[in-house]
């Protein structure tokens, strides 16, 4: 099988001999690397902050064997096979090191709807390369051998974790849920999970245009775990979100295995 991604270099990163963090972004089901490309902005986020951003293309169709490509990672799923996405992810991450200027301690996963349960997944499992990630419309939900299970995954390791999703998401939330973020059952099951084994004992929340905040902090008062919901959108993704994405995910490194926010150890 070829793997393909797109890898977008802002020109001020070209000229530098600085290491650049890198931002993977992930496209949802049904989409494309290109389309994902338009869609988020991220390389506008890429252009103002000096990241580097890659939109990797997905293997095959996750809900049923056989399918056509161009669907989400992590569930990968093909004549009886699950593919190797996190393998994939992790030696396209290398290739990119031998040829790029890649600031290793900055690494960054990011995705929309099924590639932000891709995100999800490389928490749990590829934890020592990302120092945190973003799930965009997309948390919680786990498919092994193309099938949708009730499996719940964990962090690997200590990892910053922002989830974006619209109030009138259809598949994520769920107005009517008596739950603090109105998000649906398995969403709020993992979330629960996450919390604990992040050690987030403190939660705080604010407002501020049409986003509305829900922090969760560990006994240092580090944000390890954030949850907003935007006013009125749909299962979608907007340019400005890859903006505040990048802003919460630039404030962590990992370095040594060991997870800092803003140059402090997270312990």
């Amino acid at each position: 099988m070829i793997r393909e991604w797109y890898e977008y270099i802002p020109d001020k990163i070209k000229n530098s001999d600085q290491n650049a963090p890198l931002v993977l972004m992930m496209h949802g089901r049904t989409q494309s690397a290109e389309i994902i490309f338009d869609l988020s902005g991220m390389s506008w986020a890429a252009e103002q902050y000096g990241f580097i951003a890659v939109f990797p293309q997905a293997g095959f169709y996750q809900m049923k064997p056989d399918a056509v490509p161009n669907v989400p990672f992590g569930s990968g799923y093909s004549e009886g096979k699950n593919i190797n996405d996190i393998g994939f992810i992790r030696r396209m991450v290398c290739d990119i090191s031998t040829r790029r200027k890649i600031d290793s301690t900055r690494i960054y996963a990011a995705g929309f709807s099924s590639g932000g349960l891709m995100s999800y997944r490389l928490a749990a499992e590829a934890s020592d390369m990302f120092a945190a990630i973003c799930c965009f419309s997309g948390f919680g939900a786990v498919y092994r051998d193309g099938k949708h299970t009730a499996e719940i995954l964990k962090p690997g390791n200590k990892i910053g974790v922002l989830l974006l999703v619209g109030a009138k998401d259809n598949a994520f939330a769920d107005e009517n849920q008596n739950n603090q973020y109105h998000l649906t059952d398995e969403v709020l099951k993992a979330l629960d999970v996450w919390k604990e084994e992040l050690g987030c004992t403190e939660t705080g929340s604010y407002r501020c245009g049409g986003h509305n905040y829900i922090v969760h902090f560990n006994k240092q008062g580090i944000p390890l775990l954030t949850v907003c919901t935007i006013d009125d959108m749909p299962h979608a993704i907007y340019p400005t979100e890859s903006f505040e994405a990048y802003e919460y995910l630039s404030q962590f490194s990992r370095k040594n295995g060991k997870l800092y926010f803003m140059n402090r150890e997270v312990k």
